[in-house]
């Protein structure tokens, strides 16, 4: 392995082509390149895909490779916890990755404390710099498809997840404004003839044919290089490095060598041992046939590579011309997508450069350090005087461009088409109208750190246990970007408000997510049946219906598969105005002025506490959560019953839970209409007063309180 360093000043970036589960490894580059360089560290570690973020065997039973390659490596114990990343890392996904954990992260996340992915697609500052990245690879049979996967994953599913969309890539392309990074796992496409590409088909000569063909590369990191035209573009994918520097006059790029300089630095001893069973370029079998499905503009080439056609000669008369059908009329020539450039994007010259993975001596790590493409941004950035110099931070115009796109937002329905383009002329004025809204409400605020708010979302490996197993992980949740990005929640395959709002987690402090299990795990546990049942009897209007005990049910059970359904609830519809409830804002846990709630537990807290409402509620959700967890509470296992104590404890919780529905109707309901997320608190807080009317769990009116004529009427309405 070489490292190399660009010789200039500015933030401290490490560079890694594909992860593919080996972190140890890198970090121990890193820091022997660091050594090698005088550096004391870098700033940040920049992975461009195949990271492979797997918690457990569920994982990665459903990650795109054959069996035989299939390993956990050594993320699990940064998930745990065991090890934490030295360094800042980002990545974008690649074509092997854990895409059950990522799909939960649509939008960007930590995946372990000090690791964030950047999401399908996004744009973050770090510090003085702008990075913009694109996950997946082209496959153009899916890219006008919406995001139809959802678990359990069918063999196409594991593929066809990682495929870029174009609705993706169309927020991408409504960008107005200069960015410095721009990252893509696979090449975009022609690149190489912007290099050298006659000594790259020297080392990969299967490439060549398909570079003519046009089949090499990432049409979609095409279009939003061409349109971001960043200073520098870091790709992986091919397992080879390549440097190459694409350079804009006027409208056309210009293809010519490369001029990077490099200072070569002494190569540390070899991250890893050789892989003898190594597949060349990926672990798949099909994963880097060219895609002719859509071809889109013709592929640049160079002189010696290109021969002139002879123009055909027109033997259609003009009269006859006019004479055929609409139909034989030659079409207009479409819009390069992203094109014309704005004119606050002024780069004119894209240094671009590919690595390879971290195995051998294989060349995956480029220390640089590189300065912002407008030299005022460095002094508007300082660095801190502690470490880390600089935190990660939303991009004001990112969100602005995801508010406005969020709505056409669709997951996991393959019945429905993605939303057409409507064009950068009907997008531009509402991203404009979102900013000004970003503006006053997040950055005016201080709200543009990413906050620190990993957690534990799946079962980490245990050691020993079987890392190869047959049953995919459970469906999560998608983690998004805190309750300011979203306008309404996603919209999923289900019809029922309730999974719509389930899908939508917007969270600043999010709690731990561990559910009441079935007791078998399967289809046919009783739990399970009677969480399907719930679910769709949700979709059929009637909520009286849907809180009846099932005939032949167990009354326990089915009163544990609610209470976990309501606080899951709860703590979505909590978790998207988390940013507005604050000490400040509220520092008393109330309803109306004359309902005030005591927090008393008879463990920590054994008289009734006064306490904010963020505190009251935290102490709240993370008793109900003690409780869940609690075997002897909740038994997961077949045959043992549920304690006699059980039905009183339920009333218990029911009734403290819905002090977090009167909060928030009584302080934060314009927030929740804001959001777009009045009906989802509606349709919720109804099921939750028919569930407590239908079982009895209310001791008198007095129960409701604030809320007695909201609960009337409900009642009345169904």
């Amino acid at each position: 392995m070489a490292a190399n360093t660009f010789e200039t000043q500015g933030v401290r970036v490490a560079v890694e082509g594909c992860g593919h589960g080996t972190l140890d490894a890198i970090y121990a580059s890193v820091e022997e390149s660091c050594k090698q360089r005088g550096w004391d560290g870098v700033d940040i570690l920049i992975i461009g895909g195949d990271f492979q973020s797997v918690r457990n065997a569920a994982d990665l039973s459903i990650m795109s490779c054959p069996v035989k390659y299939r390993r956990l490596g050594d993320f699990p114990k940064y998930y745990s916890g065991e090890q934490k990343a030295p360094y800042l890392t980002i990545f974008i996904a690649g074509n092997h990755e854990a895409s059950s954990h990522l799909w939960e992260l649509y939008y960007g996340g930590w995946v372990a404390p000090n690791i964030y992915y950047m999401g399908a697609a996004n744009i973050l500052r770090f510090g003085p710099l702008r990075i913009a990245g694109l996950s997946g690879i082209w496959k153009g049979f899916d890219y006008r498809k919406p995001h139809h996967e959802r678990l359990p994953f069918s063999g196409d599913d594991v593929k066809s997840w990682y495929h870029i969309r174009e609705f993706d890539v169309r927020k991408m392309l409504q960008v107005r404004t200069q960015v410095d990074v721009g990252l893509s796992h696979d090449w975009p496409r022609a690149v190489e003839w912007h290099g050298d590409h006659a000594e790259l088909f020297k080392k990969k000569p299967f490439f060549k044919q398909e570079s003519i063909d046009g089949t090499l590369g990432n049409v979609a990191a095409e279009y939003v290089m061409d349109r971001l035209r960043p200073p520098y573009w870091f790709s992986a994918h091919m397992h080879v490095k390549f440097a190459a520097v694409k350079v804009y006059k006027d409208a056309e790029p210009v293809a010519q060598e490369s001029k990077e300089v490099l200072v070569p630095a002494p190569a540390p001893a070899p991250a890893t041992e050789a892989n003898p069973d190594e597949i060349d370029l990926d672990m798949d079998d099909d994963d880097d046939e060219g895609s002719k499905a859509e071809p889109v503009a013709e592929v640049k080439k160079s002189e010696a590579e290109t021969k002139e056609a002879p123009e055909a000669s027109n033997e259609v008369s003009d009269e006859l011309r006019a004479q055929l059908p609409a139909s034989f009329a030659r079409p207009q020539p479409k819009k390069t997508p992203g094109q014309p450039v704005p004119p606050d994007i002024t780069n004119k010259e894209v240094r671009f450069l590919a690595l390879d993975k971290c195995e051998g001596h294989r060349h995956y790590l480029q220390l640089c350090e590189i300065q912002p493409f407008k030299p005022e941004t460095s002094s508007e950035y300082p660095p801190s005087q502690e470490s880390p110099r600089w935190r990660l931070q939303y991009d004001p115009e990112w969100l602005a461009i995801t508010r406005v796109f969020h709505d056409s937002l669709i997951v996991g329905d393959r019945s429905v088409q993605a939303p057409p383009d409507l064009g950068e002329e009907h997008y531009l004025p509402l991203i404009e109208k979102e900013r000004e809204w970003i503006e006053e409400n997040v950055v005016k605020s201080g709200k543009l750190d990413v906050p620190y708010n990993f957690e534990i979302t799946a079962p980490p490996h245990v050691p020993g246990a079987p890392e190869i197993v047959n049953e995919q992980p459970e469906e999560g949740i998608c983690l998004i970007y805190p309750a300011f990005i979203a306008t309404r929640p996603f919209e999923t395959s289900s019809k029922s408000p309730l999974t719509m709002a389930q899908a939508f987690l917007t969270t600043v402090n999010q709690r731990t997510r561990n559910q009441f299990r079935p007791r078998v795990g399967k289809g046919g546990s009783a739990s399970y049946q009677l969480r399907q049942y719930a679910e769709v009897t949700l979709g059929g209007g009637s909520l009286r219906k849907v809180v009846k005990l099932p005939e032949g049910e167990d009354e326990n059970e089915w009163l544990a598969v609610n209470m976990v359904d309501f606080y899951n609830q709860i703590n979505l519809l909590y978790g998207a105005i988390t940013e507005f409830c604050s000490p400040q804002s509220c520092p008393e846990m109330k309803a109306t002025d004359e309902f005030e709630y005591l927090w008393q537990d008879n463990e920590n807290y054994k008289r009734p506490t006064k306490m904010p409402a963020p505190a009251y509620i935290e102490q709240l959700m993370s008793w109900v959560q003690a409780n869940i967890d609690n075997e002897q509470v909740l038994p997961s296992k077949i045959g043992v019953p549920f304690p006699k104590s059980f039905p009183a404890l339920v009333r218990q919780i029911f009734k403290r839970m819905y002090r977090v529905y009167a909060h928030i109707y009584c302080h934060h309901y314009p927030v929740i209409r804001e959001l777009g997320l009045e009906p989802h608190l509606n349709t919720s807080f109804k099921q939750y007063v028919l569930f407590v009317d239908e079982h009895g769990l209310a001791s008198g009116r007095d129960y409701w309180g604030p809320l007695g004529d909201l609960v009337d009427s409900m009642l009345k309405s169904d």
